[in-house]
């Protein structure tokens, strides 16, 4: 894990900004309240059919606890809890519940986040165990839930609203990983021309407190039957069903990022880089 060269004058100041505001995630997991973009509310509450909280999440909780008051004299204990959680969802994640192997690619992306703000020490020596349990149970979510991101969003009259959660989290460690080499860790289904395919959903949906007010709002975006993606060269698009098929067409900024909430800027930041690098 370490941070990517990138090319253009500015790409590597957007790459620490990015880096920076990405840092600030665990210290959000310590309530369910700020969780970060990526974790919705939804998981902590009802995250298993018997109504319990994620393991995998309560702990990332007590371990972000433990991480955001490090000293010099915890740190050892900090990282030895880091691993033994690492090494438990290692042991157990093929027998997890869709929710729990969600969660568990959530605690583990938090862990490897942890480790980039923390830098190299001899206490967090392990990161080819911890990219490799990345790896694993992101794979194996990817392919409970069927391998493409893109056909699942456009297939969304399909959806309820646990589904729908379920295919928009992925995209952070796509972008993690567009500032930070990750290796093999984080799998992407590829689709030509396009580096994040689709991008994160309007803020009204994603901060949806029930199925009913998201399904009020998911039907008004559904009948526009609009995604929007980054291309490889960092250029807005929109992605059109129509009856044709896709068609593609350059979006506007301003219009895109007024429906987003905060992980917008991420993405605006993420599509800097990409210009940076192309």
């Amino acid at each position: 894990m370490s941070p990517r060269t990138l090319g253009k004058n500015g790409s590597q100041m957007h790459s620490t900004l990015l880096t920076r505001i990405i840092g600030y995630y665990p210290a959000m997991m310590l309530r369910p309240e700020t969780f970060p973009p990526f974790v919705h509310a939804l998981h902590f509450s009802e995250s298993r059919d018997n109504g319990t909280p994620s393991e995998a999440l309560v702990n990332c909780m007590s371990v972000a606890q433990l991480f955001v008051n490090r000293t010099r004299e915890t740190r050892k204990f900090l990282w030895g809890t880091v691993r033994m959680e690492q090494e438990r969802m290692w042991r157990e994640y093929t027998g997890f519940d869709d929710w729990e192997l969600l969660a568990s690619v959530q605690a583990l992306m938090i862990y490897v986040i942890m480790r980039i703000v923390e830098g190299p020490t001899e206490e967090n020596n392990f990161d080819i165990p911890l990219l490799l349990s990345v790896h694993a149970v992101a794979s194996t979510l990817d392919e409970r839930m069927g391998g493409d991101k893109m056909k699942h969003a456009l297939r969304g009259d399909e959806q309820d609203w646990k589904q729908w959660i379920f295919h928009e989290v992925e995209s952070v460690a796509h972008i993690l990983n567009k500032v930070i080499d990750l290796g093999d860790a984080v799998r992407c289904t590829p689709f030509n021309g396009f580096a994040l395919p689709p991008l994160p959903a309007k803020k009204v949906l994603w901060e949806a407190r029930t199925a009913e007010s998201w399904r009020k709002e998911f039907d008004t975006t559904l009948r526009e039957q609009e995604l929007f993606a980054l291309s490889n060269d960092g250029t807005l698009t929109k992605l059109r069903l129509e009856y044709a098929g896709l068609s593609r067409s350059a979006a506007d900024w301003g219009i895109w990022y007024a429906g987003m909430d905060s992980f917008g800027t991420l993405i605006m930041i993420a599509s800097s880089l990409l210009q940076g690098i192309s």
